[in-house]
């Protein structure tokens, strides 16, 4: 209701009447003083009077503007700030506040603009860029991103949140020595930054440095122990070191935190299975269905747990489950044929084999497989 007030001032105010004064700046000092009581009805009868009287009088638009950009009516507020600007474009701080509205009604172009001529709050500037940079990243924009990130980076060398932005463009270019340098320097500048260690983490598993990936989702970890990717990413870089019961604490903790995602329940089966514990990495993968019945992977997975059970014939469903949503897995044809090889049909095992070669001629399994076959 306040909001619609505040537009109903502005309407209306330009109809009512206020004692007659001499100078235009005498009302925008009594509407100023009315604006910092939070009186608003009077603040915006008195801007209105001023701009009556001085069509040219900024620091009346500029008033109107703030009352607006407060309330969140965002472009009424941007409209009086632009006919202040047009009447003194020296004053920073109406750049500033326009910058800020253009923001939020997704101008973002207008935005950096805006922010280019801005001065005003310190701090404040730093951040608007900084956000500014993350809003044309979340849009795929990583250029001016970029720009964004340097320019509130320019203004302070020591924002961390800016670095790890600037980091996550060079990923997104592809750029990922620059990107680590980056969440590198944050973390410096503030070792308590989760999303700088988990950055560097995920770049760190990318480029297969699974020691230092553990390192940094570890040292994450003891700063948000309820992230379930944490943990994830922790137990995939163990598992990769080879280190698969040390694994199995942090699947654990993922799923959780986090029980009905796919992935997790479908890499931890697989840690199982890498441990021998067959029975356990079955209930894993079948987790995994249950959530994601349309993965062609978990069902392939849950068929392999059954041969290694020697349930054979849930594993030939399990992999024909696997190629109805996809006939190109070549691990399901390998599977099913290990399947029909130990129920004894050696003429279907033989025809999946030669499914999954055609799939990949240097697939060595079905290989192996097929010339004991033929033997």
């Amino acid at each position: 209701m306040m909001k619609l007030f505040i537009i109903y001032l502005v309407v209306s105010s330009f109809l009512l009447t206020v004692p007659l004064m001499e100078d235009s700046t005498n009302y925008v000092e009594i509407a100023d003083r009315y604006y910092m009581q939070k009186d608003y009805e009077n603040a915006v009868l008195y801007y209105n009077a001023a701009i009556n009287q001085n069509p040219n009088n900024a620091n009346a638009y500029d008033g109107i503007a703030i009352i607006f950009l407060e309330q969140g009516f965002y472009e009424n507020a941007t409209e009086f700030f632009e006919k202040s600007l047009l009447l003194d474009d020296s004053v920073g701080s109406t750049w500033f506040y326009n910058g800020k509205c253009l923001k939020e009604i997704g101008d973002y172009d207008g935005a950096f603009k805006c922010f280019d001529h801005a001065t005003g709050d310190y701090y404040e500037i730093v951040s608007s860029w900084n956000e500014l940079g993350y809003l044309y990243f979340d849009e795929g924009d990583y250029e001016k991103a970029l720009k964004c990130f340097e320019k509130a980076l320019t203004l302070n060398k020591n924002f961390e949140y800016a670095w790890n932005g600037k980091g996550l463009c060079y990923e997104k270019k592809g750029k990922n020595d620059l990107a680590f340098k980056c969440f590198e320097k944050a973390t410096f500048i503030n070792p308590e930054y989760f999303d700088a260690w988990y950055n560097m983490g995920i770049l760190s598993y990318i480029d297969q440095n699974y020691v230092f990936s553990l390192h940094c989702f570890e040292k994450a970890i003891t700063i948000d122990d309820n992230n379930s990717k944490n943990y994830f990413y922790a137990a995939e870089s163990l598992t990769s070191l080879g280190k698969y019961r040390e694994a199995v604490f942090y699947f654990e903790k993922a799923v959780e935190l986090e029980p009905n995602n796919s992935t997790f329940w479908n890499s931890k089966g697989y840690t199982h299975a890498s441990l021998k514990e067959y029975s356990t990495a079955k209930l894993c993968y079948e987790k995994s269905v249950g959530i994601s019945p349309k993965d062609d992977i978990s069902w392939s997975n849950l068929g392999y747990m059954n041969n290694n059970l020697e349930q054979c014939e849930e594993a030939v469903e399990c992999f024909k489950k696997s190629l109805e949503l996809n006939v190109n897995n070549k691990n399901a044809w390998n599977g099913l044929g290990n399947s029909y090889a130990l129920l004894n049909n050696s003429e279907k095992a033989l025809k999946c084999y030669d499914n999954a070669i055609k799939l990949d001629s240097l697939y060595e399994e079905p290989k192996k497989s097929k010339m004991i076959l033929l033997d």
